[in-house]
């Protein structure tokens, strides 16, 4: 979400008129959707706040904050990230299959690895910043 909160800094000045941020990951656990995880977890996550799940709605102006947090994640994982993030406009996450690797060739590391084959469905998810009319 920083990206979106630098491409809407970019609008406000006028350096440009709108921009894109896209984001690609094989994390299933970033793209579930947000019913599915709240479902699945009672206990709600430190790092909720900044959830990208699939259908997640972000309506502006929304202040991203780790003190908003209901667990409080240690100095290592903000480490960084300490400032909030604000986000003036208003996006829904939607994320889709980009690529599927699963009949691919094997990776050249995973033929001698004993470690649990990784993810090979990649997702992609696209916001678009632009200003508001007004």
């Amino acid at each position: 979400m920083e990206d979106v909160e630098r491409l809407e800094d970019f609008i406000d000045r006028g350096l440009i008129n709108r921009g894109f941020a896209i984001w690609l990951t094989n994390v299933n656990s970033l793209t579930k959707d947000c019913n599915d995880i709240e479902n699945e977890n009672k206990n709600t996550a430190y790092y909720d706040e900044f959830r990208i799940c699939n259908k997640r709605l972000i309506n502006g102006p929304k202040k991203m904050d780790w003190k908003k947090t209901k667990k409080t994640p240690s100095k290592g994982t903000i480490k960084g990230r300490e400032k909030p993030i604000t986000i003036k406009g208003s996006y829904k996450v939607y994320w889709k299959e980009y690529k599927d690797l699963s009949n691919e060739q094997k990776n050249i590391n995973e033929k001698n690895s004993k470690k649990k084959k990784s993810n090979k469905v990649f997702k992609y998810a696209i916001l678009e910043v632009q200003k508001k009319a007004e």
